[in-house]
């Protein structure tokens, strides 16, 4: 058989109020065991399981910081570096080259060529008008350059050879595969629904059973 259709709701989630009909859930609220909010006991509504449960995914993720304690001195101002979700911080390996985003895809490269227009007021046409077009060449990156140097053409893809390119990445949320929730008048149902399929002795008709009384 199929589950039992009720018509009460599950908890609304938390750290919201409760209304009546709401059925109470097993498990508790979830929430991501890494963010240091809750480590500290204040809210931090991005890390709750309702939140997390519809985050959207490209695929594996930069494994980003271990713990609080690694994160020492922010990377660019050499400030001390408080992050709440040190394992979405970005990391140095994260920052080398052209740095990368959170899957490790290296981000694109500035234009090379420049464009500037010079302008210059014209009476004819009471209003300034391009008088010339400027192209600045910032020059090959570093790598092209490389690639060059060892003869190669400029079609040729040189191969990506910073620090992020060789980190493994990881799942996003691996504690949500481990946390579990139930309602509780669902958990029921299917405790009964279990036992119902188990193996049972067969109950006595209403003869046998004062037949029985009788013999005592």
């Amino acid at each position: 058989g199929g589950g039992a259709a009720t018509s009460s709701t599950a908890w609304p989630g938390c750290g919201q109020t409760p209304q009546v009909g709401d059925v109470p859930v097993i498990g508790g609220c979830g929430r991501d065991p890494r963010c240091q909010l809750h480590a500290s006991e204040e809210t931090c509504k991005h890390c709750d399981l309702e939140m997390v449960r519809n985050y959207k995914y490209e695929g594996k993720v930069m494994p980003g910081l271990s713990s609080v304690e690694s994160l020492g001195k922010h990377w660019l101002t050499g400030l001390p570096y408080d992050h709440p979700h040190p394992f979405a911080a970005p990391t140095p390996a994260m920052n080398t080259g052209r740095g990368c985003d959170t899957y490790g895809k290296p981000y694109d490269p500035p234009p090379r060529y420049e464009y500037i227009d010079v302008y210059r007021y014209g009476e004819d046409a009471a209003d300034y008008i391009v008088d010339k077009t400027l192209e600045v060449d910032w020059g090959p990156e570093a790598h092209q350059r490389r690639s060059a140097a060892d003869g190669a053409t400029d079609g040729d893809q040189a191969e990506d050879t910073t620090e992020h390119a060789a980190v493994e990445k990881v799942e996003p949320n691996p504690w949500l595969h481990e946390h579990s929730q139930e309602v509780a008048i669902e958990k029921h149902a299917r405790l009964v629904h279990e036992w119902a399929e188990g193996p049972h002795e067969p109950w006595l008709a209403a003869t046998d059973s004062s037949e029985t009384l009788e013999k005592k």
